[in-house]
C-alpha cells in the first residue's frame, strides 16, 4: 500500500466549439475526461500529458491548475486522493 495520498491527474481539453474531451474507459460505465495516477519522479502537469497521450494519442501542454480537490479514501482506493484539473486549451482540428 502506497502510504500518503495518491496523486491524480486530469485535464480540461476543449475544441474549438467548447466541447470538452472524454474519454470511454473500458472498466467504467460512464465518460470521464483522460487522466490517471502521478508516477514517482512526475510532476502533476507531467502526468497530465503522459495519461493524455496514453489515452488518446494527443499530445498537450498542460498550463494553469483549474481545480485541487482532495477525496477520502473510497471502496475502490484505499487511501484518499488529490485531484488536480488541468486546463490544456482548446484543441484545432
Amino acid at each position: 500500500m502506497r502510504p500518503g495520498p495518491i496523486d491524480h491527474t486530469t485535464t480540461a481539453e476543449t475544441d474549438r466549439l467548447g466541447r470538452v474531451l472524454l474519454t470511454q474507459p473500458a472498466y467504467r460505465p460512464d465518460r470521464v475526461p483522460p487522466g490517471g495516477d502521478v508516477e514517482a519522479g512526475e510532476t502533476p502537469e507531467q502526468a497530465c500529458a503522459r495519461e493524455i497521450r496514453e489515452e488518446t494519442g494527443l499530445r498537450v501542454v498542460p498550463s494553469r491548475v483549474l481545480v485541487i480537490d482532495w477525496l477520502p479514501p473510497h471502496r475502490h482506493r484505499a487511501g484518499p486522493a488529490v485531484y488536480f484539473l488541468f486546463d490544456c486549451g482548446p484543441r484545432h482540428g
